[in-house]
């Protein structure tokens, strides 16, 4: 039998998962990590508890599943998306990451304005807003030069990971959608919007397929983690993208509702569909030549979670008594 494993940096923890090549879940692990906030509207991670997550959750899973290290087969990866990671060109972290919840770039999005809101929707698929990684590295230039003059690569959260288990620096076409820079229907990175932002074009990451076989795993983390050295990597992709592939939604006729910390309605097409006013977007999906229109609440999950516990006392109280 072979085996093959995934992990799912969400914003709460890693949730990995070591499955047969038939489709048959073996085992689950899950592994949580902090979330930062320095100032108003910043929220951070730190990369390096990712990597401790899955350094936790590697080990648990094989022993879980009870299988063969040398029968694993590949790894693949999702993550939470729009964040943005510097690293240097051996792959050192540079700051923290500032993840998709953070707003602090608002300055930096209005520059966008310069070519309009029409523009960027069109060519990105998203409206203007300082959700998005291009934004975010903007700030980063803006206000902590040192680290955008040392940083080789501005990463998303799987794309590190990535980095820690091969050594290359690179992203998919699902997080390249979400940073406000890159061209959705010609899948490359958007010379005008880079420019009109200040960025430089060599510290964005080369952008392949989410199927795409990145290399084997570099000898001393196969070691480290307790895998075998044949091992595969693959690319993967952002976790909005991979939920659309994994509810099994993969055409127009179906749609799926996903509640998490934020909260979004999506479903799939061979192009982009716009909205008048810009209230969806579009992001691209896993397998190429799709993409995922799609509608969101970023505080969804967040807002029926502080509801409940806000309104439901009563009700908590009786399911405790009841059992």
């Amino acid at each position: 039998m072979k085996y093959v494993i995934a992990y799912d940096l969400g914003t709460t923890g890693n949730k990995a998962t070591l499955y047969g090549v038939d489709g048959k879940l073996l085992a689950s692990s899950f592994s949580g990590y902090k979330t930062y906030h320095p100032g108003p509207n910043q929220v951070e991670q730190d990369p390096l508890e990712w990597w401790e997550s899955v350094k936790k959750t590697t080990p648990d899973l094989i022993a879980r599943a009870g299988v063969n290290p040398e029968e694993i087969v590949a790894i693949s990866f999702s993550g939470q998306m729009m964040g943005a990671i510097p690293v240097d060109r051996d792959g050192k972290l540079l700051r923290r990451a500032i993840i998709w919840a953070d707003q602090r770039s608002v300055e930096q999005s209005a520059r966008l304005e310069e070519v309009g809101n029409d523009f960027v929707y069109r060519l990105t698929g998203s409206r203007i807003t300082p959700t998005y990684s291009g934004p975010k590295i903007a700030w980063i230039k803006d206000n902590e030069p040192e680290i955008y003059n040392k940083a080789h690569k501005f990463l998303n959260a799987k794309d590190y990971i990535v980095s820690r288990f091969t050594g290359e620096f690179g992203t998919d076409h699902s997080d390249a959608s979400m940073t406000l820079l890159f061209d959705i229907e010609n899948l490359k990175w958007s010379e005008k919007l880079v420019e009109v932002l200040g960025l430089d074009m060599e510290k964005l990451p080369d952008v392949t397929s989410s199927t795409n076989v990145v290399s084997e795993i570099l000898p001393k983390v196969a070691e480290e983690l307790g895998l075998s050295k044949k091992t595969l990597i693959v690319r993967g992709g952002g976790d909005g993208a991979c939920a659309c592939l994994g509810a099994g939604v993969v055409s127009p006729d179906e749609a799926y509702l996903y509640l998490g910390s934020s909260s979004w309605v999506s479903t799939c097409s061979t192009e982009p569909i716009f909205d008048e006013k810009s209230r969806t977007f579009n992001f691209a999906y896993p397998i190429e030549g799709f993409y995922c229109p799609t509608g969101t609440m970023q505080a969804g999950g967040a807002s029926y979670h502080w509801a409940k516990d806000a309104l439901c006392q009563h009700e908590e109280e009786k399911a405790k008594a009841l059992g």
